[in-house]
């Protein structure tokens, strides 16, 4: 299981999501960023990023 934390970005921001995979934790996050953040490009630099901050969780 994976997980991550917008707020480990550096924004001050809640939002977290949990997937089985790194794959859809980034699907998630630009979701979310597009959405909550007004970004609407999104390049590899950003995934790249936000996969440093991806860890791995036990499933409960």
């Amino acid at each position: 299981m994976k997980t991550f934390c917008c707020r480990d970005m550096g924004v001050d921001c809640d939002w977290s999501c949990r997937a089985s995979t790194e794959q859809e934790v980034l699907r998630l996050a630009e979701g979310h960023a597009r959405k909550e953040h007004q970004m609407p490009e999104f390049d590899e630099q950003m995934r790249n990023k936000i996969r440093d901050k991806i860890q791995d969780v036990q499933a409960a």
